[in-house]
């Protein structure tokens, strides 16, 4: 019985140990990554890997990366060379998973302006119906007050009471 147990333990720690060390290795290549990112259209800082989580069953990477690299204007052409430069560092195993990076809460593909999308647009980011019949957003300081009955700076008549107090 005891050997049945020690034989158990011995081949759980066999499989537990390479699944501790390609995570090990994936977080040491992933912040080697991050840490010498740089991009030529804007200076956004040094960028650092937050936290990256491996699904196994899935096959899903999942890379969580500081605010600062969404600072930087994403392109598709952008978002695709990042991917594929991932991809190529990314041990055996990992390298073949379904990859997503995530800046400030989002995709990185979903921080691509509308303008330079292929395919679908983000109705969220479009302007819907621009007619406003509230209050003015914007009042004149230099003349707080409006016209009373009488004639208006132009010298024409107006019969229009208006007050902005």
């Amino acid at each position: 019985m005891k050997k049945l147990i020690l034989t158990g333990i011995w081949l759980l720690c066999g499989f537990l140990l390479p699944a501790q060390e390609l995570e090990q290795n994936v977080e040491e290549r992933l912040q080697t990554f991050f840490r010498e990112y740089t991009t030529h259209t804007a200076n956004i800082g040094t960028c650092k890997l937050d936290s990256f989580r491996i699904d196994f069953r899935k096959k899903k990477l999942l890379v969580y990366t500081n605010e600062r690299f969404a600072y930087q204007p994403l392109r598709p052409e952008t978002v695709d060379a990042i991917y594929r430069h991932l991809g190529q560092i990314l041990p055996g195993p990992v390298n073949y998973f379904d990859l997503t990076v995530f800046a400030d809460g989002k995709s990185i593909e979903e921080l691509i302006p509308n303008l330079y999308r292929k395919g679908k647009k983000d109705k969220a980011r479009l302007f819907g119906n621009l007619e406003y019949k509230g209050a003015p957003w914007v009042t004149r300081t230099s003349r707080p007050a409006g016209w009373k009955a009488g004639t208006s700076p132009c010298g024409k008549v107006t019969e229009i009471i208006t007050s902005t107090t």
